[in-house]
């Protein structure tokens, strides 16, 4: 910017300077029409034959004829000194104006160097506010990206927590379902049970794991039926402990190994029925 404006003051300098110039050789030229037209005047007068009064005359004549050689001679130095004046002065204003652009085209150049900066400016402007959007959307994709990872894990950890209460609530029932096949609960006491065949009974059970209801019923004289309402009352008051099947056969199942096998199907939770038979042989002794 400050070589613009000193490129424009010499401008301006140079055009003064041609300016005061092109002044000076017009009062020149001026001042030197008129000496000759002085010169001319006493010529004619003398070529015109007029007649010379006296000597007086002729002195004034000559020493006009002096003094008009001399501003000749005056003016011709002037002439060539104006000439070598104009003469290095064009020279200086060429040289000095070689390198300078007119004045409009200086004016243009320093609108268009002002116009680059601007329309740079804004270019720049511009790109930096596209980086900011594109870095701006691509936080927003990453936030939603984040957001949907967050809700899936949300809806998964929920889903397992509920599949989680589902296998529990199973487990319960059938924890309580198989509890109830082992322990009979809240079962009356018949009124028959009075004598001493229930001892016997009760010990026939015990010295036995397995037993066949029809040989406990055979064996003490009674019907296989009420032989199955004794074992039922004896598991129902405590006395006896163990397992009745559909089928006619009592299992006899101390507390011990009751409480084992609950604690199997507490810790394993789902599991299946081979898995339950095959554990209830390991943990309930059959011999």
């Amino acid at each position: 910017m400050n070589t613009d404006v000193i490129l424009l003051i010499i401008a301006v300098a140079g055009l003064l300077v041609t300016f005061a110039t092109t002044l000076y050789l017009v009062g020149y030229f001026r001042s030197a029409s008129s000496s000759s037209v002085e010169e001319k005047d006493p010529r004619q007068a003398v070529a015109g034959g007029v007649p010379r009064n006296n000597n007086r005359g002729g002195l004034r004549a000559l020493r006009h004829r002096r003094q008009g050689a001399a501003v000749v001679n005056e003016n011709a130095e002037h002439r060539a000194q104006a000439v070598e004046v104009h003469d290095g002065a064009d020279n200086d204003v060429e040289e000095a104006t070689r390198y300078i652009p007119p004045i409009c085209h200086l004016h243009r150049h320093v609108d268009n160097i002002i116009v680059d900066r601007v329309v740079g400016t804004s270019r720049k402007a511009m790109q930096k506010e596209l980086k900011r959007q594109e870095r701006e959307q691509l936080r927003k994709a990453h936030r939603k990206r984040m957001e949907a990872a967050d809700a899936d894990d949300a809806a998964r950890e929920a889903d397992l927590e509920a599949m989680r209460l589902r296998q529990e609530a199973e487990d319960q029932v059938e924890f309580d379902k198989w509890r109830a096949l082992i322990s009979v609960e809240d079962a009356g006491t018949d009124a028959d049970v009075v004598d001493g065949s229930v001892d016997d009974s009760n010990l026939l059970m015990q010295a036995h794991k397995v037993v066949v209801l029809e040989d406990v019923a055979a064996e003490f004289g009674l019907r296989t039926e009420d032989a199955r309402d004794r074992v039922a009352a004896l598991v129902a008051s405590g006395r006896l402990s163990g397992l009745l099947d559909d089928r006619g056969k009592f299992v006899s199942i101390s507390d011990h190994e009751m409480n084992a096998v609950a604690t199997y199907i507490r810790t394993q939770g789902r599991l299946t029925l081979h898995d339950l038979g095959r554990e209830c042989n390991r943990l309930v002794r059959f011999d």
